[in-house]
């Protein structure tokens, strides 16, 4: 049974691998904040509930049995693009763990369809892969930042995951010839140091060798530290750019390390435990 005074985490599942590997990070983030998951199916008919909802509490009850925290099945009637974010919202979660990988389909989801998903939440995602949670839980945290002001937006939601598993940040600025541009990230690189240094987070900071592109070097850098989760914006705001580019590569990232990926807009909307309101 739910309790509306613990922090809710949600998980959309296809009953697949990955799908599996998402509920364990967000049995592992809910050990540690006391928190509850919200098992999450989603169908496209109607006469598809009542099967899969025996499935889901099935899931939920094995889950909550093993780790002793509150797990509960829900089967939604929609599509996963428009109805997750909105379901999260509703259930007023902190983050939505949701898997990704090959496969297309209603429910597979892959690294440009999962942006699709996330773009229409106003709730911040982690993205994982089949690489499950580590024993400390998210220890290192890469955050990359570019020139735009839309990119220090992530801080407050990296601090409060380092917060709890008391994490060490790493900033990675954007490296750029033009002084001007180079002002830019220094100018956000210090904003989000002195944010998380304020905060009691751990952090250190550097810019990238500029050697090749931003994707590539978070990546070989997260890589190079150990990094448990990286931290990223989604600066798309259309379907249609959905395919390729910086989001999708690294949440599609080769060592599976698991991506929060936040909008720009969230910021002003979601509060709560997590974050310390």
């Amino acid at each position: 049974m739910s309790n509306s005074n613990l922090p809710e985490i949600l998980v959309p599942t296809d009953f697949s691998e990955v799908g599996k590997c998402a509920l364990e990070h967000a049995l592992k983030i809910a050990s540690v904040i006391d928190g509850q998951v919200t098992l999450l199916h989603v169908v496209g008919k109607e006469k598809e509930v009542a099967s899969k909802e025996t499935q889901v509490e099935e899931k939920a009850k094995e889950a909550a049995k093993r780790t002793g925290i509150t797990v509960k099945g829900m089967v939604s009637v929609g599509n996963i693009f428009d109805d997750i974010g909105g379901i999260a919202s509703k259930i007023k979660a902190q983050f939505i763990f949701m898997g990704t990988h090959g496969a297309k389909g209603l429910q597979k989801v892959t690294g440009s369809y999962a942006l699709r998903v996330i773009t229409n939440s106003e709730v911040p995602f982690v993205v994982v892969q089949k690489k499950g949670p580590a024993e400390h839980g998210y220890s290192k945290i890469v955050m990359p930042l570019d020139l735009t002001k839309e990119s220090v937006q992530q801080m407050r939601f990296a601090a409060a995951i380092a917060k709890h598993f008391n994490s060490e940040i790493h900033i990675l600025g954007e490296k750029h010839g033009d002084s001007g541009l180079r002002a830019k990230v220094k100018s956000n690189i210090v904003v989000a140091y002195r944010y998380l240094k304020n905060e009691g987070v751990n952090a250190v900071a550097e810019i990238a060798k500029g050697s090749k592109s931003f994707d590539k070097e978070v990546l070989a850098y997260a890589e190079g530290v150990g990094a448990d989760l990286i931290s990223i914006v989604n600066v798309q705001d259309s379907i249609l750019s959905m395919f390729g580019g910086f989001e999708q590569n690294i949440i599609a990232n080769p060592k599976e390390i698991p991506a929060l990926v936040v909008n720009p807009r969230v910021t002003t909307k979601t509060g709560g435990f997590l974050l310390g309101q």
